[in-house]
């Protein structure tokens, strides 16, 4: 099953929430429903209204987001966040 976007949106798939804490030797689990929800993800597709050339993110990005924007989808296992271009804030670099 695959999502395309329309107008002037952009499709992330989110990164997943970090599960547990490591602390020197103990590793403590975080139960899901205390677990943040992620502010990354990687961009899969934009809609057929943005311009990616206004924009310093392509496809298979890494980027960072604002939290509280857009739609959250999931399809299968995978979590996606549907926002404006815009919502983007920068980009993640090795």
């Amino acid at each position: 099953m695959s999502l395309r976007v329309k107008g002037e949106r952009v499709l992330i798939e989110l990164d997943k929430p970090q599960e547990t804490i490591k602390l020197k030797s103990v590793e403590i689990y975080i139960p899901q429903e205390y677990q943040r929800k992620s502010m990354t993800g990687v961009v899969k597709g934009v809609g057929d209204k943005v311009d990616l050339s206004r924009y310093e993110f392509k496809i298979g990005d890494k980027v960072v987001f604002k939290r509280f924007i857009g739609y959250d989808v999931n399809i299968g296992e995978k979590e996606y966040k549907i926002c404006h271009p815009d919502d983007i804030l920068g980009i993640v670099e090795n």
